[in-house]
Protein backbone atom coordinates (compact mmCIF):
# COMPACT_ATOMS: atom_id res chain seq x y z
CA UNK A 1 0.00 0.00 0.00
CA UNK A 2 2.96 2.31 0.50
CA UNK A 3 4.21 1.83 -2.57
CA UNK A 4 1.38 2.81 -4.03
CA UNK A 5 0.88 5.71 -2.23
CA UNK A 6 4.47 6.78 -3.48
CA UNK A 7 3.96 6.08 -7.13
CA UNK A 8 0.79 8.16 -6.90
CA UNK A 9 2.64 10.60 -5.40
CA UNK A 10 5.47 11.02 -8.11
CA UNK A 11 2.89 10.99 -10.96
CA UNK A 12 1.12 13.85 -9.18
CA UNK A 13 4.76 15.62 -9.03
CA UNK A 14 5.39 14.76 -12.65
CA UNK A 15 1.87 15.88 -14.11
CA UNK A 16 2.43 19.59 -11.85
CA UNK A 17 6.19 19.28 -13.55
CA UNK A 18 4.58 19.05 -17.07
CA UNK A 19 1.76 21.38 -16.27
CA UNK A 20 4.45 23.79 -15.40
CA UNK A 21 6.36 23.04 -18.82
CA UNK A 22 3.28 23.49 -20.64
CA UNK A 23 2.34 26.98 -19.24
CA UNK A 24 6.27 27.96 -19.83
CA UNK A 25 6.05 26.51 -23.64
CA UNK A 26 2.43 28.65 -23.63
CA UNK A 27 3.91 31.40 -23.09
CA UNK A 28 7.08 31.39 -25.55
CA UNK A 29 4.92 30.29 -28.75
CA UNK A 30 3.12 33.64 -27.34
CA UNK A 31 5.91 35.52 -27.88
CA UNK A 32 7.18 33.94 -30.76
CA UNK A 33 4.03 34.58 -32.71
CA UNK A 34 4.31 38.33 -31.36
CA UNK A 35 7.76 38.13 -32.66
CA UNK A 36 6.64 36.87 -36.19
CA UNK A 37 4.00 39.09 -35.92
CA UNK A 38 6.06 42.30 -35.72
CA UNK A 39 8.54 40.67 -38.07
CA UNK A 40 5.67 40.34 -41.16
CA UNK A 41 4.55 44.47 -40.29
CA UNK A 42 8.39 45.35 -41.06
CA UNK A 43 8.28 43.23 -43.66
CA UNK A 44 4.74 44.96 -45.43
CA UNK A 45 6.44 48.52 -44.34
CA UNK A 46 9.51 47.64 -46.21
CA UNK A 47 6.76 46.27 -49.16
CA UNK A 48 5.25 49.33 -48.62
CA UNK A 49 8.03 51.85 -48.93
CA UNK A 50 9.24 49.83 -52.44
CA UNK A 51 5.52 49.77 -54.00
CA UNK A 52 5.47 53.59 -53.10
CA UNK A 53 8.57 54.50 -55.20
CA UNK A 54 7.15 52.85 -58.40
CA UNK A 55 4.70 56.16 -58.08
CA UNK A 56 1.38 54.28 -59.18
CA UNK A 57 -1.81 55.03 -59.41
CA UNK A 58 -5.05 52.88 -57.89
CA UNK A 59 -5.39 51.51 -60.95
CA UNK A 60 -1.91 50.74 -61.97
CA UNK A 61 -1.34 49.55 -58.30
CA UNK A 62 -4.70 47.09 -58.46
CA UNK A 63 -3.22 45.26 -62.17
CA UNK A 64 -0.14 44.84 -60.20
CA UNK A 65 -1.18 43.47 -57.25
CA UNK A 66 -3.21 40.67 -59.27
CA UNK A 67 0.04 40.32 -61.61
CA UNK A 68 2.20 39.29 -59.10
CA UNK A 69 -0.38 37.15 -57.12
CA UNK A 70 -0.43 34.97 -59.70
CA UNK A 71 2.78 32.72 -58.82
CA UNK A 72 3.62 32.14 -63.03
CA UNK A 73 2.95 35.76 -63.50
CA UNK A 74 5.44 36.30 -60.40
CA UNK A 75 8.07 34.25 -61.52
CA UNK A 76 8.00 35.42 -65.06
CA UNK A 77 8.60 39.32 -63.90
CA UNK A 78 11.55 37.67 -61.88
CA UNK A 79 13.12 36.27 -65.41
CA UNK A 80 12.69 39.41 -67.14
CA UNK A 81 14.11 41.05 -64.53
CA UNK A 82 17.46 39.29 -64.36
CA UNK A 83 17.25 39.23 -68.25
CA UNK A 84 17.19 43.30 -68.34
CA UNK A 85 19.82 43.21 -65.92
CA UNK A 86 22.22 40.77 -67.42
CA UNK A 87 21.40 42.85 -70.90
CA UNK A 88 22.45 45.76 -68.40
CA UNK A 89 25.89 44.54 -67.78
CA UNK A 90 27.37 43.11 -71.07
CA UNK A 91 25.91 46.40 -72.79
CA UNK A 92 23.70 46.72 -75.61
CA UNK A 93 24.39 43.88 -78.38
CA UNK A 94 24.25 44.59 -82.25
CA UNK A 95 21.22 42.45 -83.66
CA UNK A 96 24.22 40.60 -85.85
CA UNK A 97 28.02 39.85 -84.70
Amino acid sequence: MKKIESLEAMAEKKRESIKVKQQSIKKDIDKLRDIEAEIEILKGEEFRKDINKLNLTPEEYEKFRLCLADKANLLNVINRMAEESRIQKEGVKPLYE
